[in-house]
């Protein structure tokens, strides 16, 4: 079926049809109802686990669900047949390219529909990825910022991350399809709505040479209410996050504080202060975030988050749906019965969160509820074994 998964597209069929919130369906999983979401288009399966373990509420969606089993099967073969007319394909947390960063951050969608090169996630995972977002009415300094910084990163095979919006975005895309680092494209409709429709040629050229990515299923237009859904993946799916142009009241504002949110460094280029199209992105830099001053120092951070990838005892092969759970549950373990915890789990919990980003010593007390005396004694463990290392007052993971 052109690499379309029927299980991922019967799943988006579902949720679209119904309005499912996340929380319910995290809910049958906690009860052990499924254990993917590919299990949905399995109703007989998740009818009989339902039949053992599932709690009142949860047997009455599952009931909902069987009755609906007909609308969702001809919805979710209307989506096969435009993805195989299409050329697109399906990326879900079950497979192996799933982006690393998505797996960090919490929200991010299981199925993901995209158009082009596949390889484009591992190369975010091998070579690293900067979210490049702006007004579309950009100034022509934003663009030419925008187009140097694009260009220069790309060229050193850094991925561009961008909306596919008029102004910056476009820029970004421009200036980085052709280098080796590449590019995607994130849309807020479907990804064979191209939007705006003056963009179609650069479309055409990412779809060649990079790719075009959206959670949204084919057929589906672009509307407002989309957009914010759509920064939030263009801010997870990058290391780094630049800014190279925005209003007080804009979308790129809402990329910045997904970014700020989920720990990435944020990089502002300082801009006119008598302009209102540029007053969102002075006052991020009035509230701390980096003046973007030149290239040297994005690829610095880039470079800092590459390495947080690759740290001893990370193996991202091993980072699929089970061992998140794994880490879920040794979270829960740790806020329940914290008493029960081995030396080892607790260990492994720090890591966890150091392949992240670096902690003080005072943060990982504050996260895990332990005293001093007991966080100095793992981090003296784990430094003697040589997992991690103190930099600049954060405690980093090594480098393998």
């Amino acid at each position: 079926m052109n690499n379309i998964n029927f299980e991922d597209c019967y799943y988006t069929a579902m949720r679209q049809m119904l309005k499912i919130s996340r929380k319910k369906l995290d809910d049958l999983h906690k009860e052990g109802i499924c254990q993917s979401h590919r299990d949905f288009a399995d109703m007989d399966l998740i009818e009989t686990n339902a039949k053992d373990k599932g709690s009142r509420e949860a047997k009455e969606l599952i009931r909902e669900l069987k009755k609906r089993s007909d609308d969702i099967r001809r919805l979710c073969d209307d989506y096969i047949e435009r993805a195989v007319k299409g050329n697109i394909f399906t990326v879900s947390r079950e497979d192996p390219d799933y982006p690393y960063n998505w797996k960090c951050v919490r929200g991010m969608p299981d199925v993901v529909f995209a158009k082009g090169v596949r390889g484009m996630f591992a190369k975010c995972d091998k070579c690293g990825c900067v979210s490049v977002v702006g007004s579309r009415d950009a100034s022509r300094y934003a663009v030419y910022a925008t187009n140097r910084f694009s260009d220069s990163l790309s060229s050193k095979n850094v991925v561009i991350a961008s909306g596919m919006a008029a102004g910056t975005d476009r820029a970004a895309h421009e200036a980085s399809v052709d280098n080796p680092g590449g590019t995607i494209a994130f849309l807020a409709g479907g990804v064979d709505d191209v939007y705006p429709d003056s963009n179609r040629d650069i479309y055409d050229r990412i779809c060649q040479k990079g790719l075009v990515v959206s959670e949204m299923p084919p057929g589906m237009r672009a509307v407002r209410q989309y957009f914010p859904s759509r920064n939030r993946l263009i801010a997870g799916i990058g290391d780094v996050c630049l800014i190279m142009q925005a209003g007080e009241i804009s979308g790129t504002l809402h990329t910045a504080s997904f970014a700020a949110g989920q720990g990435k460094d944020v990089f502002v280029l300082p801009n006119n202060i008598f302009s209102e199209e540029c007053k969102g992105g002075n006052l991020l830099l009035a509230d701390g975030a980096m003046p973007l001053i030149n290239v040297n120092m994005v690829e610095d951070a880039v470079i800092t988050a590459l390495l947080n990838k690759k740290m001893k005892g990370i193996d991202l092969k091993e980072l699929m749906p089970h061992a998140r759970v794994s880490v879920t549950d040794l979270r829960k373990k740790a806020r329940e019965t914290p008493e029960l915890m081995s030396d080892n789990e607790w260990k492994n919990l720090i890591k966890d969160e150091l392949s992240l980003k670096g902690r003080s010593q005072d943060e990982l007390c504050a996260l895990f509820g332990l005293s001093v005396p007991a966080v100095t004694r793992l981090l003296i463990a784990l430094e003697g074994a040589g997992e991690l290392t103190l930099a600049d007052g954060k405690y980093v993971l090594t480098i393998v």
